[in-house]
């Protein structure tokens, strides 16, 4: 989890991402499905902070915007 941010870049990664972004209340704002490395992101303005997951996350658990996570500190 990247706080406070609302857009990323993927340089120097070796392997696609999934990218959630979310407000203030964790809701999910955007979805980015399998971004590639090398590429950089828009501003979502919405966003105050992003979840990067291993890439098919976005899928295999069923996210969707509007879907309120709930962040756990373990």
């Amino acid at each position: 989890m990247l706080t406070p941010c609302n857009s990323l870049h993927t340089m120097f990664m070796r392997f696609p991402i999934d990218v959630l972004f979310l407000d203030n209340d964790f809701t999910v704002v955007k979805t980015i499905e399998n971004l590639k490395p090398w590429r950089v992101t828009s501003i979502c303005k919405n966003s105050c902070q992003v979840v990067e997951l291993k890439a098919g996350s976005v899928d295999d658990l069923v996210i969707n915007v509007g879907d309120k996570l709930s962040v756990v500190q373990i």
